[in-house]
Parts: structure tokens; sequence; C-alpha cells
């Protein structure tokens, strides 16, 4: 049985290497505000509150 697991290995990591002849990578669409950062400049200290998300601002002050 153990003679077998590499020859298990094999097979299971060969068909994980082609995805077809007829792939093509989706594109992405990303928004333009995305594009260049929004501002230069330091990191506020407090980064997280401008999500307003009190469960984030749970988290980090845990």
């Amino acid at each position: 049985m153990t003679r077998l697991h590499p020859l298990i290995l094999l097979a299971l990591l060969g068909g994980c290497t082609t995805v077809g002849p007829d792939y093509a990578a989706p594109e992405r669409a990303v928004a333009e505000q995305w594009v260049e950062p929004a501002a230069s400049g330091p990191v506020a200290p407090a980064w997280w509150n401008q999500f307003g998300d009190p469960q984030l601002t749970g988290l980090i002050e845990r």
C-alpha cells in the first residue's frame, strides 16, 4: 500500500497542472480610484476608523 502513495500523489498533482487548451484568463475591471493611491504621505495612526466598523475597532483594541 505504501508503494501506491507516491503514485497516487503524482496522479493527483498531474491533474492540477493543466486547465485546458482554450483557457483564457478573465479580464479584471479595476475601479479608477484603485489604480493610483488616493493620497501620498504618512498613514493615519488609527487608519481603521475610516471604515466605521465597530467590530474591527474592537478587535484591534483587544
